[in-house]
């Protein structure tokens, strides 16, 4: 629960049920279809990408990355099929402990999907930050053509300048104190090779023990990757990506997120409602402290929705909690004179993470008192207000009052 695993995601993982890979089989069959390629010549994708640029392109990559610029336009723009190829991308990005994620894949999914900007040149490490999740993008992005390694002549000529670079030194970095799984990747990939065997010469046999989720592997290279120092797991990648959440989840290192987010809509939309009607009671002392301390209600719904949508632990929340509530006592304890409905907001935020992170979560109290700066439940909301005196436009909070 350290975060001491690097999850390395390659194309696999994004159409894994249809028997094929995203990019290595069916970029390689358009690919080898149009520029008619020799049948007696190695399909791989490299291979079958030079033979494009040369034929078709008078050996330039520029209708090649058009190519592929298209197919993840296309897929980004269908709902259906996005969905399709990002599946396992949706539960990566909702398991808080993979905090750093390395891929070899050109599209924009999985940063898109974590909200993260992604390193993909070497002086974008220079904003490299342990305490959030990082995207690393081995092989380069479609949005930064220039970066892209697909032909042979970037694997023999760019990819080994690649492999000294700021990027790859951090890559081995990782796989020098961190446990690597590789879910949808090649282990014959060979930039992966090339660094992961210098990995094994520099710690040999105390070099940390690597897991593969390969679907269809032999018993003979099972073997063969166990020698150096690489587990096979024989399972697909979504449905091993799924129990392992699921294992966290009953584990309670991390948060159910469909239960959740049903369970904060509904709270939310009650909070709304009462919302609409507290805000017409903004004449009066209780009425405008009430509907900031649920603005607070609302907003602190809001993010801990977004934050299960991009992975978050109950120790992230724990801490944000401590931090609101020391704020809060701050507020008490200060010479200077915050505002009453300052407090009423904040006030509104801690009580939404103290309720979610309680084991029996009662109702959330809807109303905020203005004479004991609480909350309150609405028969003593409508007796406060039946008590005060109406105060038209001139909202004046209880230290206004007291110094007249």
């Amino acid at each position: 629960m350290k975060g001491d695993c690097v999850l390395f995601i390659g194309a696999g993982a994004s159409t894994e049920g249809k028997g094929t890979s995203y990019w290595d089989d069916l970029l390689v069959d358009e690919l080898a279809k149009e520029c008619d390629y020799p049948t007696t010549l190695p399909k791989g994708l490299p291979d079958v990408a030079q033979y494009y640029c040369q034929k078709l392109d008078a050996n330039r990559e520029g209708r090649l990355v058009r190519l592929i610029r298209d197919r993840v336009s296309r897929f980004m723009k269908t709902p259906e099929a996005y969905f399709t190829v990002t599946t396992c991308h949706s539960i990566i990005a909702t398991i808080p402990y993979f905090k750093v994620i390395v891929t070899t894949n050109w599209d924009p999914f999985m940063e898109h999907l974590a909200n993260v900007i992604p390193i993909v040149r070497d002086t974008d490490m220079a904003y490299w930050d342990d305490s959030s999740r990082q995207v690393l993008k081995m092989h380069g992005c479609i949005t930064d053509p220039l970066t892209m390694v697909i032909t042979s002549s970037d694997y023999e000529e760019d990819l080994k300048k690649r492999l000294r670079s700021g990027i790859c030194n951090k890559i081995r970095d990782l796989m020098s104190i961190k446990t690597f799984l590789f879910v949808g990747y090649s282990l014959t990939d060979p930039s992966f090779e090339i660094i992961h065997n210098g990995i094994l010469a520099r710690m040999g046999k105390f070099a940390r023990t690597s897991f593969a989720v390969v679907p269809e592997v032999t018993d003979k290279d099972v073997e063969l990757w166990k020698t150096k120092g690489v587990t096979m797991i024989r399972a697909l990648a979504f449905p091993f990506l799924e129990e392992l959440r699921n294992k966290l989840i009953d584990s309670e290192a991390m948060f159910d997120v469909n239960r959740e987010k049903v369970t904060i809509s509904t709270e939310g939309e009650k909070i709304a409602d009462i919302h609409m009607e507290t805000s017409a009671e903004q004449d009066s002392n209780v009425g405008m402290l009430s509907s900031m301390y649920q603005d607070g209600l609302q907003h602190a719904l809001d993010d801990l929705l977004y934050g299960l949508r991009l992975g978050v632990t109950r120790e992230q929340l724990e801490k944000e909690l401590r931090d609101d509530q020391r704020s809060l006592a701050e507020y008490g304890e200060s010479d200077y004179e915050f505002r009453d409905d300052e407090i009423a907001y904040l006030t509104g935020h801690v009580r939404c993470l103290e309720w979610f992170l309680s084991q029996d979560r009662g109702p959330l109290l809807s109303f905020f008192s203005g004479k004991r700066m609480e909350p309150i439940n609405g028969q003593e909301f409508k007796r406060e207000l039946d008590e005060e005196m109406p105060r038209g436009s001139n909202i004046r909070t209880k230290r206004d009052t007291q110094t007249i």
